[in-house]
C-alpha cells in the first residue's frame, strides 16, 4: 500500500531549491521553500511534485 499522496502536477526544474505557493493566487497556500536532496520533492501543502532535471546544476544559493 502506497502512503504518499498522488502528485497533482509535475514540474521539472533546473535548481535543487524551489518555492511553491500552490499557484492559485489567493486560493493557493503559504509559500514554502523546498530542497531537492535526491531527484524529487513533493510540496506538503498541494502535493505538487518537483523533479530535478538530469544534468541540472545548482547555483549554490
Amino acid at each position: 500500500m502506497d502512503t504518499q499522496p498522488q502528485a497533482t502536477e509535475i514540474v521539472h526544474v533546473q535548481s535543487s531549491t524551489v518555492s511553491c505557493d500552490g499557484g492559485d493566487g489567493p486560493l493557493g497556500h503559504p509559500r514554502v521553500y523546498l530542497r531537492i536532496t535526491g531527484v524529487q520533492v513533493t510540496c506538503p501543502y498541494c502535493s505538487k511534485l518537483f523533479v530535478l532535471e538530469e544534468g541540472a546544476t545548482d547555483s549554490g544559493h
